[in-house]
């Protein structure tokens, strides 16, 4: 499940939404890089997922600007293996007639843990939907919030810590 929920997954998969897939193994030495700038009018959506091996750890860095108007929906999926550790950065810039959806959903087990920053600087209207799974013994997430809204701007921001684990 995602902070966004099953609604937003289903049309994801309808609109045959880009996806990639990344392990940290990839990314052993630097952070994880990824930039979008949708363009005007744009209607898309993406999914990543990210998966993290037992004992691995990851950062990455997610970049999301627009120019004009227009809509995205952005669902980042993880899952976390024992030991592992990832910190997540979402910069959201996008432009003042932009409609965006960014969407979370991941799931930490034992020992595993994972550092959210969200920075949201802009948009017409944000929908920020957020859901992990603390399914591990000791897992635990952390989540930095900061934003930005200036005249008719709107930010929907829905934060979910599933507690399942010790």
């Amino acid at each position: 499940p995602t902070g966004a929920g099953d609604a937003l997954t289903d049309y994801l998969k309808d609109v045959s939404a880009l996806s990639c897939e990344v392990t940290a193994a990839s990314f052993p030495d630097e952070p994880l890089r990824i930039r979008t700038d949708y363009a005007k009018d744009v209607h898309a959506g993406h999914v990543i997922s990210l998966h993290l091996e037992e004992g691995t750890s990851l950062t990455a860095v997610m970049d999301i600007t627009s120019e004009g108007a227009g809509f995205a929906a952005l669902q980042t999926l993880f899952e976390l293996e024992e030991d592992a550790h990832l910190t997540l950065v979402q910069i959201l810039r996008p432009d003042q007639q932009f409609t965006l959806v960014n969407d979370i959903g991941g799931h930490v087990g034992n020992r595993a843990d994972v550092h959210i920053i969200h920075l949201m600087l802009g948009g017409k209207n944000i929908y920020q939907g957020c859901r992990v799974n603390l399914a591990g013994t000791s897992s635990a997430l952390k989540a930095d919030i900061g934003y930005r809204l200036q005249g008719e701007s709107m930010l929907d921001m829905n934060y979910y810590a599933y507690h399942t684990g010790k």
